[in-house]
Order: structure tokens, then sequence, then C-alpha cells
């Protein structure tokens, strides 16, 4: 999941940490997190409500909410 979210915000995966908050220490904008969410949903074919993907403030929450689905996934 890290690798993900490194690759949409151009960071090395070694400077996101799980924990991270997207908008607060990574600077996510906007277009940045719905890249995120629409590359979750094509990866681990999956539909995000728009609360779930709302709800996603880091990299251990989009992981803890793929696993409440019942996906595996590593953050």
């Amino acid at each position: 999941m890290r690798d993900l979210v490194a690759k949409v915000v151009e960071l090395d995966v070694e400077e996101v940490p799980a924990e991270a908050l997207f908008y607060e220490e990574l600077e996510v904008d906007s277009l940045q997190k719905a890249e995120i969410s629409v590359r979750v949903e094509r990866e681990f074919d999956v539909q995000l409500k728009p609360e779930e993907t709302a709800a996603m403030r880091s990299v251990n929450d989009v992981a803890a909410l793929l696993r409440a689905r019942g996906t595996a996934v590593r953050s």
C-alpha cells in the first residue's frame, strides 16, 4: 500500500510511513487523494463509498478499510 501512495505523491516508498497523514504530513492534495482512491479500487477490485474515501487519512486507514472488507493487504 505504501508503494501505491508513494507513486501517486512521487516520493520514495521509504518517505511514506504507514502512519503518515495524507494531507498534514505527505502534503497530498485533493487530486492526489482521488488518484489514490481510484488506484485502490482498481488494484484491489473494490468500489469505495464516498464516505470511505473521505475517511482515508493515511496508508494505515486504507489498509484497515480493505482488511475490514476481507481483502488481504500489507501496509
